[in-house]
């Protein structure tokens, strides 16, 4: 048998069909020489691992659209009983955010 070097796409690729993937890894924080590096196979490196992707936001109409109204402090009029003025806090539906 004979081993030939291939390049990462190549790799996921048969990692992907379920061939087994050799590799060398590094066992320093900064490889410099062939002593620098262990042989392992991809799928021992990768088991345990969590995998993740990016994915777009929504746009802005759409998030405002799920946030929930903003609630204002009303100022009360110092000399009117709080009982005629009504709630200390009201709704307004399209107002500044912050």
């Amino acid at each position: 048998m004979f081993v030939k070097q291939i390049d990462m796409i190549e790799a996921l690729r048969l990692a992907a069909v379920g061939q087994e993937i050799n590799l060398m890894a590094p066992n320093t924080p900064e490889p410099k020489r062939w002593e620098d590096y262990s042989p392992d196979t991809l799928q021992n490196l990768l088991d345990g691992c969590l995998f993740f992707r990016n994915e777009p936001a929504m746009d802005n109409s759409r998030l405002e659209q799920m946030m929930p109204p903003l609630l204002t402090k009303i100022k009360a009029d110092s000399g009117i009983p709080a009982w005629k003025i009504g709630p200390q806090w009201t709704v307004i539906p399209n107002g500044p955010r912050g």
